[in-house]
């Protein structure tokens, strides 16, 4: 029986891990390994064979990937017809699902004519082969990674796809290896995170870059969450808290509120939000509800200001603020259980799993996302405003910097103090850094918008004078100026042209 015929019926019990009595036997050499589910759950598909030992540390070859990737594909069967490679035989164990899969396309030879079954598979390769088979079954749940040494790779698209599916891990800024071997281990874990949901990695909700530009903004899927404030007032018939489908540009306003640090996970959102039915209480609140706007909550296990929110998996990160004590960095459960403290005096921080980086004191401190293993790395008179390519981006009112856990700083942008102007929003994308500077005061504001890709190599994007930034899908997004605080939202596409995605309300 092929896995794929049963999905189906599996997404109804996504909760469940242990889907159904092991049938088959588990090898020896699986106890206590950190993809000992997975393995069990190919097993008891039929996926993998339950032998004496699995070999979790083992490469995958190509046969062996072959065999794999057959009993999982649905639609594919073994064909007749003349052996495509001259290196694999019809006594060869694997023959049948090399001839099947390449007749789908699904594997290819080399131009030599040859396969190479006993190939160690790469993680590119692997992550090509389930791109390839599984791709039109996957959807796209959340903005793909940004592997450092996977941007200039020939699998970038696969690894962004497989990324965007919750396929492959999402962790910042850390590298994909794409021309390591993968293991036996490896590959069958993205077997079961396509086979079944329960499995996959966790979702994150927003980037760290995009909530450091106030968070107003959020993607998952082809649904854009969006919180415009229009003419600076707090009131029902001026803010607003909207959705827009990206292909149908359907539009949905979700409620009356000024929401910012918008992150979407699943079927929730949680924001920190101004409820604009009182126009006067402008204490901003952590919220959650469903991504249609129903059922909204508020958290009222807090006594502080929330500020900073980042969502990941089942954890909500924030900073809580109170007049008479220290901001403390606290988390808690999506459901609002075990609510814990993990640092006090922290002024701005951001999410790189499987690490938090903070500022306290003018000193930068790091640490594991449940708050253990606490490391002093660096002072620094200037300030946290993301993360890009596995360096800390630091600023001033005039100044960005990347810099390193040791603090060695490279300057990225300055405003030169022309016109006594001022660095206003920072985001980076794909080795780009966008940065807008701006002059003047609210009623009468100069806005600038550049690209920059090293110190002095910078590029003036005319006729954009954004608001906020933000990067989804490896394209630029942010609200235009319209010098009366209404912001319409636009795209800025890969080719540099320009789309407007929501009008201004």
């Amino acid at each position: 029986m092929k896995a794929r015929h049963i999905v189906s019926l599996m997404i109804l019990s996504v909760a469940m891990v242990a889907f159904h009595p092991n049938v088959y036997a588990a090898p020896a050499d699986l106890d206590g390994h950190w993809a000992q589910e997975e393995v069990e759950h190919l097993i008891n598909q039929q996926v993998v064979s339950s032998e004496e030992a699995f070999q979790p540390n083992g490469v995958v070859t190509r046969g062996q990937a072959a065999v794999w990737l057959f009993n999982m594909v649905e639609d594919v069967t073994h064909v007749n017809g003349d052996n495509p490679y001259s290196d694999v035989k019809t006594t060869d164990p694997f023959y049948d699902d090399v001839r099947a899969l390449s007749d789908a396309k699904i594997l290819a030879g080399y131009p030599d004519g040859t396969f190479r079954p006993q190939e160690v598979v790469t993680r590119a390769q692997a992550v090509s082969m389930l791109s390839k088979a599984f791709g039109g079954e996957l959807s796209y749940e959340q903005e793909a990674a940004d592997y450092e040494d996977a941007l200039e790779h020939w699998g970038k698209a696969a690894i962004q796809a497989m990324s965007e599916s919750r396929i492959v891990d999402r962790s910042f800024g850390q590298h994909f290896r794409p021309d390591e071997g993968i293991t036996r281990a490896e590959f069958a874990v993205m077997l079961a995170r396509v086979d079944h949901p329960a499995f996959r990695a966790e979702e994150h909700g927003n980037t760290a870059n995009n909530l450091q530009n106030d968070g107003r903004m959020a993607r998952q899927g082809e649904w854009l969450y969006f919180s415009p404030i229009v003419n600076s007032t707090i009131s029902p018939d001026a803010s607003h808290l909207v959705r827009q489908h990206i292909d149908t540009k359907k539009y949905e306003r979700l409620g009356d509120i000024v929401a910012n640090d918008i992150n979407v996970i699943g079927d929730q959102l949680y924001l920190i939000a101004m409820v604009s039915e009182n126009p006067l209480n402008k204490e901003e609140r952590l919220y959650r509800m469903n991504v249609d706007g129903s059922e909204p909550a508020e958290y009222t296990n807090l006594s502080g200001t929330p500020s900073q929110l980042t969502a990941i998996g089942e954890w909500l990160y924030f900073l809580e603020s109170w007049e008479a004590k220290p901001t403390q960095l606290r988390r808690m459960k999506a459901d609002g259980t075990a609510l814990e403290t993990l640092a006090e005096g922290v002024e701005n921080y951001v999410l790189a799993k499987p690490y938090l980086f903070y500022e306290k004191d003018d000193q930068f401190h790091r640490m594991r996302m449940d708050g253990s293993e606490e490391t002093e790395l660096f002072s620094s008179k200037y300030h946290l405003a993301g993360m890009s390519e596995n360096k800390l981006l630091l600023r001033d009112e005039a100044s960005l910097y990347a810099a390193d856990s040791t603090g060695q700083m490279d300057l990225i942008f300055d405003v030169k103090n022309e016109e006594e102007r001022r660095l206003s929003a920072v985001n980076a994308n794909d080795g780009t850094y966008y940065v807008g500077d701006w002059f003047g005061d609210l009623t009468m504001a100069d806005l600038r918008l550049f690209s920059v890709t090293e110190r002095e190599k910078r590029t003036r994007l005319e006729g954009i004078e954004p608001g906020d930034l933000y990067v989804f899908d490896h394209a630029l997004y942010f609200g235009i100026n319209g010098g009366d605080g209404n912001l319409p939202l636009a795209k800025m596409n890969k080719d540099g042209t320009l789309t407007e995605l929501m009008p201004g309300l």
